[in-house]
């Protein structure tokens, strides 16, 4: 998932990562960093091991230096949560975040086991009279996302995002690369109809009760598997009737379309959720 139209900044605060899944096969960012490596005038990529984790402390006051609000990426060639990255350093990334609140941040994961741990133990460190109160107020400005890829990784990224939403903090999901299809509603297959509409039953959505935006978009790269374009339809529909912002990244060559394509049965699908819609309306 390179960086995308729905950003004004890239803050590369780490890099480099290790594959979790199958979603991880043709990484883009493993390329991006062999890139970087070799090229003398970036010493901060390892030319013996591209992908190795590295916390960026000489960028630790960018978004400090941006006067106007900004959409910044955050580590999309890397993983903040990534296990070899410290708690310390996170706790700092996290204050300039907080220090930063008229920028907003997204953060995109494959970890996002460790979101929690990692929001509970900031707001300990640094206000233990707020509790979980802190979340909601100092970090409202950042959306924590979740890496999925297939109906296993969907389920796991939502286990995972659900205390978030308690702490009132916003959660997005990237579905990129989609390679299989995926039933957001809590229930049984009988429970949601092929197009994803919910039937009337004491069922919950993934999308809505977890997710507050949802970003779909196939594989890109000579290796690139195909997305069936049924997969995002089902999504979308599952998106609207949960009144869910969908934005529909890039298709795939499946059936021999163009995998630049972004248009699904003719149309663009590029929602943003209002409070990241109002930061790229003043670009």
């Amino acid at each position: 998932m390179p960086p995308a139209d729905y950003m004004t900044k890239h803050w590369g605060i780490t890099q480099g990562c290790s594959p979790v899944g199958e979603g991880c096969r043709n990484c883009w960012a493993a390329t991006w960093a062999k890139r970087h490596a070799a090229n003398p005038t970036q010493p901060h990529w390892n030319a013996d091991d591209p992908m190795k984790v590295v916390c960026r402390e000489d960028l630790l006051d960018r978004p400090r230096r941006w006067k106007k609000a900004q959409m910044i990426g955050v580590s999309f060639l890397g993983d903040l949560f990534h296990e070899d990255v410290p708690q310390e350093f996170i706790n700092r990334v996290f204050e300039v975040m907080a220090w930063t609140p008229h920028h907003r941040y997204l953060v995109l994961t494959k970890r996002a086991h460790r979101i929690v741990d990692c929001v509970t133990s900031f707001e300990q460190i640094h206000h233990p009279a707020l509790g979980r109160e802190m979340a909601s107020v100092d970090l409202r400005n950042v959306w924590f996302g979740a890496s999925a890829w297939d109906q296993t990784s969907f389920d796991a990224a939502a286990d995972a995002m659900l205390p978030l939403v308690d702490l009132g903090l916003n959660t997005w999901i990237s579905l990129e690369p989609l390679l299989g299809p995926i039933n957001t509603w809590n229930g049984a297959a009988e429970h949601w109809t092929p197009s994803g509409e919910p039937v009337d039953c004491d069922v919950r959505s993934e999308i809505g009760d977890v997710f507050k935006w949802v970003v779909v978009g196939g594989e890109s790269g000579k290796n690139a598997r195909p997305m069936h374009p049924q997969w995002v339809r089902d999504i979308r529909d599952q998106c609207a009737a949960a009144g869910v912002p969908f934005y529909f990244k890039q298709g795939s060559s499946f059936g021999g379309n163009d995998k630049h394509d972004r248009t699904l049965d003719g149309q663009t699908h590029l929602q943003l959720p209002p409070s990241i819609g109002d930061v790229m309306n003043r670009k």
